[in-house]
Parts: structure tokens; sequence; C-alpha cells
């Protein structure tokens, strides 16, 4: 999840793609929303993520972990090629998130997908 948020901040993908699994509907609109603020020359200064790890239930049925916590951001704000502010953020403050992982038999751990707003069950 920081992952992602330095990403968007960088516009470098290099480590967010390798922890991507192709069929990461989150990590595809980060890829996506990053590789058009690139191509457009939009900017983000500040928005600095910190994801809290509340628990982690291993694999049960499924073949993945799932990361409870909840995400942090400072406010930021995006800029257009001539400077010229275009969206401003608050931040978020403990939201819960869900992320599901996989460890893959090469050692790599590869992120499956994501949750915003899901609470684990007690």
């Amino acid at each position: 999840m920081e992952l992602s948020g330095y990403a968007v901040r960088s516009q470098d993908l290099r480590a967010f793609t390798q922890l991507s699994d192709p069929e990461c509907f989150y990590c595809d609109a980060v890829i996506d929303e990053v590789t058009a603020d690139a191509a457009a020359g939009v900017y983000t200064i500040g928005g600095d993520t910190v994801f809290s790890v509340s628990t982690i239930d291993p694999p049960a049925q499924e073949s993945f972990y799932i990361v409870w916590g909840t995400l942090d951001r400072t406010p930021f704000v995006a800029y257009d090629s001539s400077g010229k502010t275009i969206y401003e953020s608050d931040g978020d403050s403990s939201l819960e998130f869900a992320v599901r992982l996989q460890h893959e038999v090469d050692g790599r751990w590869v992120v499956m997908g994501t949750q915003a707003g899901e609470e684990r069950a007690s």
C-alpha cells in the first residue's frame, strides 16, 4: 500500500509492477493513473502513505494471505503541467483496507487485490 503511494508521487512504477499480479484491478488502476499522469505532465506533492497492519490471515481454502489494516495518507495536491492545482485532498485517516497477497515459489510476494473499507470479521 505504501508502494502505491510512492508510485503516484514519484511516477516510478518499477517496484510496484514487480509486486502486482496482472489480474489485480487495484494494481492496474494505479499503473493506469500513474502512466496517464506522467504522459499529461500531472504531478502530485504530498500524499505520503502508511499502512498499519492489524492482523494477517494465513491461507485457508484460498492460496493467498489476507493482510488487514488501516491506511493513513497525508494531504496532497495534484498539479497539471503548468503548475495549476487540479485536485486537493485532505488525506485519509484510518481507512480500513484488506490486501490479498500470494507468496510465490520463487520467494516473491505478489499483490492479488485490495479492498478499501473492508473490516475483518471478529
